[in-house]
């Protein structure tokens, strides 16, 4: 029990609260194992590398089991994306979102993988630009990797493209390929049969957004008077989520007299840059939200 209460204790002091440590320590019974020194000295490791001590914490959620890793172990990791082109500088946010690596094996997990997609055409500036995006795509077998290469050829992506693609969007790798085809489903249904593979080609990370979303999208932008044809060509915009931006934007700037098919601007700016823009949409969206919190509110007490 006196390990266990250390074990809390120590994790309360760096911010995170005890049911989450409770939860760490239950699921890594060995990290009561390890001395205050070992985890402090990881801890400062992983400062030295980059990390904030908010992001060490969430490292330290994600794969608790790294504050027992050895330094030799730590460094040949890092020495290992360096190896394969990722810069100094992305290395706090591959060991942020990818801490795993280093309870890896080089030569039997990780290495493999590299060599599997410089098999299937890739550079190795396309390998670097894969790990320093995506580097939890290497947590999927070999198999699965080439499976989803061989899946995205199938459905008529050249295999000269594939490399650059997937560089651009490495966790399409580890995505389920029922859950790609529904995306293409999606875009047949919204633009047209036989365009999905189009679409995919000129904005390959649509496939990791929300597909009922993009259809409110698609169905809100095209009552505005969008064509489906120029949505095709910008899919972007069926990206941006209906209550959250389309329409408070379009219906704020419809009142101003503005054209919003015409003037497109809207639907891509950030949210900082469209009130700096319009300085008055602060106000407008406060009561916007206030008048969809009554109508939800009307709705469940109906």
């Amino acid at each position: 029990m006196a390990s266990l209460d250390r074990t809390i204790r120590f994790f309360e002091d760096r911010g995170i609260d005890k049911t989450s440590a409770l939860r760490v320590v239950a699921c890594h019974v060995s990290l009561t194992h390890y001395s205050l020194d070992t985890m402090e000295t990881k801890i400062a490791w992983l400062s030295e590398l980059g990390l904030s001590d908010d992001k060490i914490n969430v490292t330290i959620m994600r794969h608790p089991n790294i504050l027992g890793i050895s330094f030799d172990k730590l460094n040949a990791i890092k020495e290992w994306y360096i190896k394969h082109g990722v810069s100094e500088k992305k290395l706090p946010y591959v060991f942020n979102v990818f801490p795993q690596a280093a309870s890896s094996s080089i030569e039997a997990n990780l290495e493999p993988k590299v060599k599997l997609l410089k098999k299937n055409g890739f550079s190795d500036s396309q390998v670097a630009r894969a790990l320093s995006l995506t580097p939890q795509v290497f947590t999927h077998s070999v198999d699965k990797l080439q499976s989803n290469i061989d899946y995205l050829a199938d459905v008529g992506v050249p295999r000269e493209e594939l490399p650059r693609m997937v560089a651009m969007m490495p966790q399409c790798l580890g995505m389920k390929q029922e859950r790609i085809q529904a995306t293409l489903n999606a875009a047949d249904e919204m633009f047209g049969p036989e365009t999905a593979l189009e679409v995919l080609l000129s904005n390959c990370r649509i496939v990791t957004y929300n597909i009922n979303g993009m259809r409110r999208a698609f169905k809100y932008l095209v009552s505005l008077g969008f064509a489906p044809e120029r949505l095709q060509m910008n899919t972007r915009y069926i990206t941006r989520s209906v209550n959250g931006i389309l329409r408070p934007r379009s219906k704020f700037l419809i009142a101003q007299g503005v054209d919003v098919v015409m003037t497109v601007n809207w639907i891509m700016l950030p949210e900082k840059h469209f009130i700096e823009r319009y300085p008055d949409y602060t106000e407008y969206l406060r009561q916007y939200k206030a008048r969809q919190r009554k109508k939800l509110a009307a709705i469940a007490a109906a």
